[in-house]
């Protein structure tokens, strides 16, 4: 009788042995996806710190899905009893559902002030300076910068929505002119607690469709809510603060197109939509 006990265990630690592997097996697996994940997690993480400006760090872990190897090796040295390891596995996975505050963040950002208004406006900047457009008809490219002073006082947090650019007075197949907007490494905007804040991130560019007549309208309804989750996908910079420099730069000419002619250009146009909080105080 004592036999069949023994071979009865033995059969019964084989298969807890065999299920304890099949488990490592499946975290691995797990832990492989995980760090996909991780790494989107990131960079929402970062975007969410940009646009909001918000330390939002204590919203993702890094080490979730995984625990410390001395904890596996004490397992595997029968160190430590199974309902240990598989409470610390708990505790770690358990962290993976942490990036949707991340989106609650983002969204409520919106709406989180009582003393502000979300609301839309408009930057329209014209360049006629006759030295100016001399040097953009040999260059073809247009710089300038906007800094939070250049913005009115009651404005806060002014982040790019939209940008319209027009050639007014340029010759060009279809009274059209495809141009590059970028925006450069600065971004920067005022706070709604008075500080100015500056961000040092890559530039961006965007293609616009520069008519040759001056610009009459430009919508102004600013994405907000649970829309701004896929509000970036249509503009590079979308959501950047306004301020930081610019350019404008004729794209490449199309083959078989008459280059535009830029002799009779007497106005630059550049019109920023923005989204922005206003006091409402």
């Amino acid at each position: 009788m004592d036999q069949i006990a023994k071979q009865q265990l033995i059969q019964l630690q084989n298969g807890i042995r065999i299920l304890d592997d099949s488990a490592i097996t499946t975290v691995r697996t797990a832990q492989r996806a995980v760090d996909a994940l991780l790494a989107d997690a990131f960079r929402a993480q970062r975007s969410v710190e940009i646009y909001t400006l918000k330390d939002v760090s204590g919203l993702v872990y890094y080490d979730s899905g995984f625990i410390h190897p001395d904890i596996e090796a004490d397992f595997a040295s029968e160190l430590l009893d199974r309902p240990s390891l598989i409470q610390a596995y708990q505790a770690s996975w358990a962290n993976l559902l942490q990036p949707i505050s991340l989106q609650n963040a983002y969204v409520g950002y919106f709406s989180g002030d009582p003393n502000y208004d979300f609301a839309p406006d408009l930057l329209t900047l014209e360049f006629t300076a006759p030295d100016l457009l001399s040097r953009f008809r040999t260059s073809r490219t247009l710089q300038f910068a906007i800094e939070t002073l250049d913005l009115p006082s009651d404005v806060y947090e002014a982040k790019v929505e939209r940008v319209e650019v027009a050639l007014v007075g340029v010759l060009a197949p279809n009274d059209r002119v495809r141009c590059i907007v970028r925006h450069g490494d600065r971004y920067s905007q005022r706070q709604r607690d008075g500080q100015e804040s500056t961000m040092l991130l890559e530039p961006r560019a965007t293609l616009a469709i520069a008519p040759t007549v001056p610009l009459s309208t430009i919508g102004l309804v600013p994405t907000s809510g649970i829309a701004t989750l896929s509000a970036p996908k249509f503009l590079s910079f979308w959501g950047r603060g306004v301020g930081g420099v610019w350019e404008v730069k004729i794209a490449a000419d199309t083959p078989g197109d008459t280059p535009p002619d830029l002799s009779n250009l007497t106005e630059i146009q550049v019109w920023i939509a923005l989204q922005v909080f206003i006091s409402n105080a």
